[in-house]
């Protein structure tokens, strides 16, 4: 329900068409990156609307929700759904699943903001902002949803890479066998540089489009 199309579809391949486990279980890794991610950055981007409408203007306001929330609601999301079956204890998630969630987080936000931003601008010309409506709220769900499935795929390349070396996560939440395996800093230093370098690509790509 919260990614909308984009869960059907890939349910849709997960069941009909990925017959491997690898491709299966990849799939399964990326829904479970992008739930939190939609939900955080339409947060994000109502908290920011609001501000602008309140008259707070300062760039503070504007950068920490669309760049901070998504990694705090994505590292909560992902500790508080994986503590209970992992034998690792809440803390000890939380500090395993960090570089985790910054990879696949600005992944997913590289590629969201690219699509989203640009239709995002447009939106702000609604007369469903003053007072803000759940209309707009809902129409910008609708288009983080819609931005999800180019920042899927990206998020589908680095879990393909981490199912394929016995990391799982969403996998063993859905029931397959095992026990949650998440890779540290050491092996994910590189997806992380590359994740930051979609990030900013995406961002800038985005600003060009919505002039």
């Amino acid at each position: 329900m919260i990614l909308g199309p984009i869960a059907l579809i890939s349910g849709y391949f997960a069941v009909k068409r990925c017959k491997p486990t690898l491709c299966r279980n990849a799939l399964i890794e990326t829904l479970g990156s992008l739930i939190p991610l939609v939900v955080s950055y339409t947060a994000a981007f109502t908290i920011l609307i609001l501000s602008l409408l309140s008259g707070n203007t300062k760039w503070q306001m504007q950068v920490i929700p669309m760049v901070v929330l998504p990694v705090i609601v994505a590292w909560v999301f992902y500790a508080v759904s994986l503590s209970p079956i992992s034998q690792k204890n809440l803390g000890q998630i939380l500090t395993q699943c960090l570089p985790l969630v910054l990879v696949t987080t600005f992944l997913g936000m590289g590629d969201i903001t690219s699509i989203a931003l640009p239709l995002e601008i447009k939106s702000l010309t609604m007369s469903l902002l003053s007072p803000l409506s759940p209309l707009a709220v809902m129409t910008w769900w609708a288009i983080f949803a819609l931005g999800a499935l180019p920042g899927g795929v990206l998020i589908y390349l680095y879990e393909r890479w981490a199912v394929k070396r016995s990391y799982q996560s969403w996998a063993i939440c859905a029931g397959s066998d095992g026990e949650v395996t998440i890779p540290g800093w050491r092996k994910l230093w590189w997806w992380l540089l590359l994740s930051i370098a979609v990030l900013f690509g995406g961002s800038i790509i985005g600003v060009v489009l919505g002039k």
